[in-house]
């Protein structure tokens, strides 16, 4: 789970820089690794997409399918990375590139799962616990930080990258 730590250093990363963006999707690649960043407030092709769903990260993750062929090297481990809504995606993508591991931080909660997924919560990050609340966290759950599992301390503060790094 070392290497979990640099991911979620990639997904703060991925805030700032990209490698490429396709319908509104920003990705970057940095040595096999596919880091796909999250909802942008701004953004309202991102508010689109969340209220979609499920369906719009599907969409998401096909939309960048190819291109991130182009770019990985398949010889290779792949690992898959993603923060809020960028996780989902990933998740989706995983699907259809075969990746080492797919590791999502503060996702929200999908039916659809992954082969070797770690999902990372920090405390009562609200965007896993509210957001499709009927349907289950996949793949390995690890919750980090204090004061868990209180639903009325849900809070946005603690969906920020910054925590889910200084705890791993």
């Amino acid at each position: 789970m070392k290497n979990h730590k640099r991911l979620a250093e990639l997904c703060l990363r991925s805030y700032h820089e990209q490698t490429f963006a396709i319908n509104g999707v920003e990705v970057l690649v940095v040595d096999n690794n596919i880091v796909i960043r999250g909802t942008e407030p701004s953004s309202f092709t991102d508010i689109v997409r969340n209220l979609f769903g499920q369906i719009g990260y599907e969409f998401a993750a096909y939309s960048i399918y190819y291109r991130c062929l182009e770019i990985i090297d398949r010889r290779c481990p792949v690992y898959i990375t993603g923060h809020s809504a960028g996780g989902a995606i990933a998740i989706y993508l995983s699907r259809l590139i075969n990746a080492k591991e797919v590791v999502v931080f503060g996702c929200p909660r999908l039916s659809e799962s992954a082969h070797n997924l770690y999902s990372y919560v920090y405390a009562n990050d609200a965007v896993p616990k509210l957001l499709f609340p009927k349907k289950q966290h996949s793949g390995d759950l690890v919750e980090l930080g204090k004061d868990r599992k209180r639903w009325y301390k849900l809070s946005v503060q603690d969906h920020f990258l910054f925590n889910y790094i200084g705890a791993l």
